[in-house]
């Protein structure tokens, strides 16, 4: 026979699984540095299945935000990004997120298929669309030697094929 849980005990309960968790995430971010993103990602992808399932619109909204924001700050965490890059990244990572609100709400004909989430995906989205150019820019900026040295070497190479008596294009 169970015994039902009173409403002060479940409070507490609550209460002391919040502290699990934050402090649980606190000890991860200390041993693993990107688990911050990684627990974010995971909460926000929690709040999406809950939203789905229940066929709910209200965790959708933290759920989208916060799985966007974790995926676009692992993304933008990713060994050789640039500065521009990353924020780039974890900007477009929050329009996706948004953008993910309207399209599951959409598909799961919810009541509520408000269009207000477009509108911060859209202003995230190329906020953050603009930061990847400047950062591929930036990279590019940098690579333009390689430039230099293809030229050279199609020069060379062609020089060195129409020499006399050099192989030219008849092979000889």
């Amino acid at each position: 026979m169970t015994v039902p849980i009173r409403r002060d005990q479940r409070q507490t309960i609550a209460f002391g699984i919040i502290l699990i968790a934050v402090g649980a995430g606190i000890l991860g971010v200390n041993v693993f540095p990107h688990a911050g993103a990684v627990i974010l990602l995971a909460v926000g992808l929690f709040l999406l299945a809950d939203g789905v399932i229940t066929r709910q619109y209200a965790p959708l909204v933290p759920g989208g935000i916060m799985a966007g924001l974790g995926a676009g700050v692992i993304v933008g965490e990713l060994p050789g990004m640039s500065d521009a890059a990353n924020g780039g990244w974890v900007v477009a990572g929050m329009g996706l997120g948004f953008l993910s609100i309207w399209l599951i709400a959409r598909a799961l004909r919810l009541s509520v298929q408000s269009p207000w989430p477009l509108i911060p995906a859209a202003i995230f989205l190329t906020i953050g669309g603009g930061l990847l150019v400047a950062g591929a820019a930036s990279w590019a900026a940098q690579a333009w030697p390689i430039v230099l040295v293809v030229i050279g070497l199609l020069i060379v190479v062609g020089a060195l094929r129409s020499r006399p008596g050099g192989p030219g294009p008849d092979g000889g």
